[in-house]
């Protein structure tokens, strides 16, 4: 087993079609995903930002922020894949001049690039998608298989790099929805409470539309939707600060160290310390930090 290329690159897929058992469960871990999609209808979520799923749209996401797929028809959900490690993608941006695409992805989460489908920019990514599945389904008979789709991932990354920011196009419905989530987002770590009621008021939306919009085209309810988010920060904050439980469970709105715990635990497997050490960090101990 080739521990080198586990360590910078986790997975390559190619054209994989049909149904993703993370489809619509939020997942966040310190890697950086890059997504070319095939299939046409739905969406891809992240924390700022609600991608359409079209041929040839090609997606980079922080992964350590909350995201997933909603396709509209998971039997013919297509798509590209490479996710590398988060210190292969700065060390990427660093050697190959590409930190406004790097700062870039750590303030919005994620970013697109629709080349057309026919056009040569959409063939080159999708190409080079497939030869970083060949070098990574055969590295145990490939030397240079990890060189290889790294090389693959710079091509990649040059196309967002020298192309344009662009956002996705959006209906009424969702821009709604997005307003929303950037509602919950913006307050998740301020001091005022988040609900239906308080994000109604906000946009000038009913209750009921807006329960049932973010429902439909999230394929997840509001209070799902800020859990899942509490919990993606309250990971990010174990990992990247030396703050104490209590303190992150304060931050986070949490009742108590307790509830904060509990509920870390069911939702990841881990309690916060042991997920904080299991990740490299070492843990900040005080007689107020505890695991339930």
């Amino acid at each position: 087993m080739n521990t080198s290329l586990q360590k910078l690159i986790y997975e390559s897929d190619y054209r994989t079609i049909g149904y993703d058992s993370r489809n619509a469960l939020p997942h966040h871990d310190n890697s950086i995903e890059i997504i070319q999609f095939w299939s046409d209808g739905g969406h891809f979520i992240t924390r700022n930002n609600f991608f359409p799923i079209k041929p040839g749209l090609i997606v980079l996401i922080n992964a350590m922020d909350i995201h997933y797929s909603n396709p509209s028809n998971i039997s013919k959900y297509n798509r590209s894949k490479i996710i590398i490690s988060s210190e292969c993608f700065r060390q990427i941006c660093a050697l190959c001049g590409f930190s406004d695409l790097a700062l870039r992805l750590t303030a919005t989460g994620g970013c697109m690039f629709l080349p057309n489908p026919k056009e040569s920019d959409s063939q080159l990514a999708d190409s080079l998608f497939e030869t970083a599945f060949q070098c990574f389904s055969h590295y145990d008979t490939m030397p240079n298989a990890q060189a290889s789709i790294i090389d693959c991932v710079i091509r990649i990354l040059s196309l967002f790099a020298q192309a344009q920011p662009s956002e996705p196009d959006q209906i009424a419905a969702e821009h709604t929805a997005l307003q929303m989530m950037n509602y919950i987002n913006n307050q998740l770590l301020s001091w005022e409470d988040i609900s239906l009621n308080s994000i109604c008021e906000e946009l000038h939306i009913s209750r009921s539309y807006a329960a049932h919009l973010f429902k439909q085209l999230t394929n997840k309810s509001i209070t799902r939707y800020v859990m899942d988010l509490r919990i993606s920060e309250a990971k990010k904050l174990l990992l990247t600060t030396a703050l104490k439980i209590s303190d992150i469970a304060e931050l986070l709105k949490f009742k108590d160290s307790t509830t904060f715990c509990k509920t870390f635990k069911k939702h990841t497997g881990y309690t916060p310390r042991t997920y904080r050490v299991s990740e490299g960090m070492v843990s900040i101990h005080s007689p107020d930090e505890y695991d339930v």
